[in-house]
């Protein structure tokens, strides 16, 4: 159901398998996905949440779902890449074997390498073209609410680069993009 990106499952469905999955994802224990194959899977999985929450493209007749939709997978993904990009602090147990499937290497290489600095891209992108609730930025700010290092990293980083902003031009379409994602975090 969530592999499938085409209309043939309601969203309605894709919103509880997503869920669904989320919660398998946070509660089983890594040893439980040792197939290479299922691995890529989930981390097809994760990128394909990235792509719903990144996306402009919304289908004409199903509006109001599918933004109930790109919320879901917004709140989905910001959580995984909290708890992903959190493991250094996990204070459960620490073998990769025990922990969560967002602790293996796999998933660790997915989120840290592509999807969380594709997401950070989108969410510090200007307004312009973009309608509605920004989900891109509600998945980052689920993240840094669900991880305080991850916040303070990502706030930093992009104040010290709204200063750079400033420094060059107050009128400049970066500085805006900055102080709107960074107001929403």
């Amino acid at each position: 159901v969530v592999e499938n990106e085409g209309p043939i499952y309601s969203l309605s469905l894709r919103i509880a398998a997503t869920t669904s999955l989320e919660f398998l994802l946070l509660t089983s224990a890594n040893k439980q996905f040792q197939s290479e194959e299922v691995r890529s899977r989930l981390c097809k999985f994760i990128q394909s949440l990235l792509r719903v929450v990144t996306t402009d493209e919304i289908p004409p007749e199903n509006q109001e779902e599918y933004f109930s939709f790109q919320f879901t997978s917004s709140r989905v993904l910001g959580g995984m890449i909290g708890r992903a990009m959190n493991s250094d602090e996990d204070d459960g147990p620490t073998s990769e074997t025990n922990s969560s499937f967002l602790l293996c290497s796999e998933a660790q290489d997915c989120i840290r390498n592509e999807v969380f600095p594709a997401l950070k891209v989108s969410a510090f992108t200007g307004s312009e073209g973009k309608k509605g609730d920004r989900y891109d930025r509600r998945a980052l700010c689920t993240a840094c609410s669900s991880n305080s290092k991850l916040a303070g990293t990502i706030v930093v980083a992009h104040l010290q680069a709204l200063l750079e902003s400033l420094a060059k031009s107050l009128t400049d379409s970066s500085t805006f993009a900055r102080l709107e994602a960074l107001s929403y975090i």
